[in-house]
């Protein structure tokens, strides 16, 4: 359940950008049906903000927000009920192996760290540093030896 709760709160931050526009204008269409006229639903909005020198925003952001999150949740649900696909747009890519390599799946997916790691020795054995000068450059630089041995079985392994 933490899982979950934790997942959605991460969504919903990612998709702050595009729920206050959402929200902005369906709130504005709600209240442009039911006041007859849109000026006057643009003006309420409008005037609101400017006569509290945009104190209201602190009422109006989290309401665009709100109604923005529920209008992308429901299409999140809807959508797959009339056969639509939509399993890319509400979660991450998976990061891609860093060696980029696809066509060995033996070969392990690397941290961005481990592929930093194996670059920076790959770099420094073509400056003619031995592998006992990049070891202590690394150690140097706070990197533990159990990580830099096995970065130098992985430069050997052709990795």
């Amino acid at each position: 359940m933490n899982d979950f709760i934790s997942r959605e709160l991460k969504l919903g931050c990612a998709l702050t950008p595009i729920t206050i526009p959402i929200g902005m204008v369906i709130s504005y269409l709600v209240m442009s049906i039911v006041m007859w006229d849109f000026g006057a639903a643009f003006g309420i909005i409008a005037l609101s903000i400017i006569c509290t020198l945009g104190i209201s925003l602190i009422l109006w952001i989290p309401l665009w927000y709100g109604v923005g999150y529920g209008v992308l949740i429901a299409l999140r649900f809807l959508l797959p009920l009339f056969g639509m696909d939509i399993s890319g747009l509400f979660e991450r890519k998976k990061a891609k192996s860093a060696s980029g390599d696809k066509s060995n799946p033996a070969q392990p997916a690397l941290s961005r760290d481990q592929q930093a790691l194996l670059n920076y020795i790959k770099k420094a054995r073509t400056k003619g540093l031995n592998d006992e000068q990049i070891s202590r450059n690394l150690k140097i630089n706070g990197w533990k030896a159990n990580s830099i041995s096995a970065a130098f079985q992985m430069v050997e392994g052709g990795i």
